[in-house]
């Protein structure tokens, strides 16, 4: 997701923009989904969860723009934002291994709230190496119009709901919080307002990616 203006002047827009390429901006995006899923569903945003959120999305972004060895890099990403990519690919090790640390710290952070959350940062690498896995014959989802974008929104969204829903409930809410089915059919819909609400992000993004992505035979709402 792009969150900066693409030109940068002086050393506070380097700063920033230096922020955004290392995932940042992306990171405390996905700690928001988390609190504002809390919120709806009358839970305390806690620091655990919202520090494995941020990890989460630090650590799935670099893994997504840097693949996991330097030989399925996607030229597509270059062509996409040439800055960006060339801050990143300059120091690619390091953010590999960054992104990793990261990925490793969300684990113990969400294994902390509950044992069963370990499945969660396996499933996240693995639709992460889906996502945008090497092109071949068949076309990636990263390439399907409108899945591009559900696809992310969804498993931002999702993680957002599944670490809500552990948080303990807000004192505010103590009398009246749903329970059993009442309690899993609001969440769902929570999830599925937020993860509408990351895929619209997700498409205006792909505002600033037209050229890019009509080249490299991406389909978005944008190219279409």
């Amino acid at each position: 997701m792009e969150t900066e203006p693409r030109q940068h002047h002086g050393p506070v827009a380097r700063v920033l923009a230096a922020a955004g390429h290392l995932a940042i901006w992306v990171g405390l995006y996905f700690a928001a989904a988390y609190a504002s899923a809390a919120i709806l569903l009358g839970r305390a945003v806690q620091l655990d969860p919202l520090g494995a959120a941020f990890c989460a999305g630090v650590g799935l972004y670099l893994l997504d723009r840097l693949k996991l060895r330097d030989d399925l890099l996607d030229p597509a990403d270059l062509a996409a934002d040439e800055r960006r990519h060339r801050f990143l690919r300059a120091r690619r090790r390091f953010l590999r291994t960054l992104a990793w640390v990261m990925l490793g710290l969300g684990t113990i952070l969400v294994v902390a709230i509950h044992p069963a959350n370990a499945l969660l940062p396996p499933i996240g690498v693995l639709g992460v190496l889906a996502y945008s896995r090497p092109r071949e014959s068949r076309r990636r989802p990263k390439d399907l119009l409108v899945l591009k974008n559900l696809m992310p929104g969804c498993a931002i969204a999702g993680l957002g709901v599944v670490l809500a829903v552990q948080s303990p409930v807000h004192a505010s809410r103590l009398f009246g919080t749903p329970v059993g089915a009442e309690a899993f059919t609001f969440a769902l819909a929570v999830c599925v307002a937020l993860a509408l609400l990351v895929a619209a992000d997700a498409m205006l993004c792909d505002l600033d990616d037209v050229a890019a992505d009509r080249h490299a035979k991406t389909s978005t709402l944008p190219v279409w």
